[in-house]
């Protein structure tokens, strides 16, 4: 069989990806990090102009302090890809509030 150091490895890696995609999503959704800020242009303005963190940045909960990860490659480009996909997919859910025909809509609808 495969030598049990071999498992351990695979299970670490496992738990290090699941440990930091949670960690992500918590700094996601309390506003703690950001991604792209998406393509329209009111909207990064009315990010700027309302004190929310620039692009591809991390705020620290406990101390406040700002890090910016746009040039921390490799290790950024996993945390951008994941940041803007949530970004996206919360743009296509303001769009489809405000009345908006998202193609997404109608998938669901054909679900039921």
């Amino acid at each position: 069989g495969v030598p049990r150091h071999r498992h351990a490895r695979a299970a670490g890696e496992a738990l290090l990806g699941h440990t930091l995609a949670g960690s992500a999503m918590s700094l996601y959704m309390t506003g703690n990090i950001t991604g792209a800020q998406g393509n329209d242009y009111k909207i990064t303005q009315q990010m700027d102009d309302s004190g929310y963190l620039p692009p591809y940045s991390i705020r620290n909960p406990i101390t406040g302090a700002v890090f910016n990860y746009r040039n921390f490659d490799p290790f950024s480009t996993p945390l951008k890809i994941f940041i803007n996909s949530m970004e996206g997919l919360d743009e296509l859910a303001y769009r489809a509030e405000q009345g908006e025909y998202i193609a997404l809509r109608r998938l669901k609808e054909q679900d039921v």
